[in-house]
């Protein structure tokens, strides 16, 4: 994809050029943190396209929105999953330079003309396939060369992702010679269906579809695909190992192996900050958070759930719950049975298992030692986990030393395991 949204580089003013389209480098800097980004914009027959990745954010080909170009005022927005940046500045010669909000946050961007030397060892091509009707639209990157290779394919986590949550794995992948597909879920992007009211067997179904049709093209090595699945995505690993027993490797990253609601509670609470709460406080949010789970995955009335909401509402420690209509009180109870260690059981492929330390959605320890047990017990001796010290729930580090802001950076090794792991479970095939 980046390789289609990069413009040859010329200079602002040449005849015919778009001013803004090319290829930009540079920094965004907040409470005196700078972040190293690259930015990329095309001309369209609307106007302008644009995205941005960044090594230390480990994010590539993330879509831009509302990109104009008036005289010289450049706007653009990035929307994340919490929160929506907003990008104004202006273009002068090759520079762009400006201020950024994010929320409450504000910040300031600098940004020059640059160019690529050298394009990815790779190609990316658009791909579709089908599950029970539904058909799936995502991009399959090839490394260079003649020969047959090995390949990957990227599950989602929960909530609406497209295909570039994973580009930036996938594109690492490529360069060291594993072919990687990416693809929207359900419902997103380019692909029909919708996940809000998509069971487990319909995402892991979507995901065989995805290994069914790289097992069929001749440039990939049918005994030598393996699966990655993040948050969700390593819940439902087991699940959709279980049904191809000839993954070649299985990486689950930050995946659940708990039961559904324990690990619904255990996210709560982090949520709600309930380790930091004393006396009452503590006793009252922990009532709330059980209440919520057992109204999501023991089928007791919402209305319970919306009363202890409205009496709790003025508690410092309050959350909202999703309204009446949300999917999410669709799903629970659809998954209140699955139980990923059972599935585990059933695995023959060689697993990694990757966590980070301070993982504040899927309980570490638990989840380790119930997924290790449950493969010992199946004769499955070809397991590695690794826990990553200080990191989050997306293998970031976040730390903000005195309380003042620091952009989040990459655990170190992250990558590399991955990829060296992947690499050392494929030399035999």
């Amino acid at each position: 994809m980046i390789a289609v949204m990069i413009c040859s580089r010329a200079r602002h003013g040449l005849a015919g050029e778009p001013p803004l389209a090319g290829h930009w480098s540079g920094h965004w800097v907040r409470e005196g943190s700078a972040l190293s980004v690259w930015m990329d914009f095309t001309r369209t027959d609307s106007g302008y396209a644009g995205s941005f990745g960044s090594d230390e954010l480990r994010v590539l080909d993330i879509p831009c929105r509302d990109v104009r170009l008036d005289s010289a005022a450049v706007h653009w927005k990035i929307v994340g999953d919490a929160t929506t940046s907003v990008f104004d500045g202006s273009l002068e010669h090759d520079r762009l330079a400006g201020t950024f909000k994010d929320a409450d946050a504000a910040g300031t961007f600098s940004l020059r003309r640059a160019s690529l030397n050298t394009a990815p060892p790779y190609t990316t091509e658009p791909v579709r396939f089908s599950n029970s009707g539904v058909t799936l639209a995502g991009s399959l990157l090839v490394p260079s060369g003649a020969s047959r290779h090995p390949a990957v394919v990227f599950v989602h986590g929960s909530g609406g992702e497209a295909r570039y949550a994973s580009r930036y794995l996938a594109d690492r992948f490529a360069r060291a010679g594993i072919a990687a597909l990416i693809y929207d879920k359900r419902g997103v992007g380019e692909s029909g269906g919708d996940w809000h009211h998509a069971t487990f067997e319909d995402l892991a179904g979507d995901a065989l579809a995805a290994i069914r049709m790289l097992s069929k093209d001749y440039r990939i090595r049918a005994d030598a695909i393996g699966l990655h699945g993040h948050s969700q995505g390593g819940t439902l690993a087991p699940l959709i190992a279980s049904q191809w027993p000839r993954l070649a490797f299985v990486i689950a990253s930050a995946g659940g192996g708990v039961p559904l609601e324990e690990a619904e509670l255990y996210s709560y609470r982090n949520f709600l900050g309930i380790a930091r709460l004393h006396g009452q406080d503590s006793l009252r949010a922990t009532s709330y958070v059980k209440l919520i789970a057992r109204v999501a995955y023991a089928g007791e009335p919402w209305s319970r759930a919306d009363s202890a909401a409205k009496a709790n509402a003025h508690e410092k420690w309050f959350a909202g719950i999703p309204d009446s209509t949300d999917s999410f009180w669709w799903l629970a109870p659809r998954t209140a049975q699955y139980d990923p260690a059972a599935y585990w059981k059933r695995v023959k492929s060689p697993v990694l298992l990757v966590y980070g330390e301070l993982d504040e959605r899927v309980p570490v320890e638990a989840s380790l030692q119930r997924i290790t047990t449950a493969l010992r017990e199946a004769g499955n001796r070809d397991v590695t986990s690794r826990v990553f010290p200080r990191a989050d729930h997306t293998f970031r580090i976040s730390e903000s030393p005195n309380g003042k802001f620091q952009w989040p950076r990459t655990a170190a090794g992250y990558l590399q395991t991955l990829i060296g792991w992947a690499n050392s479970k494929l030399s035999g095939h």
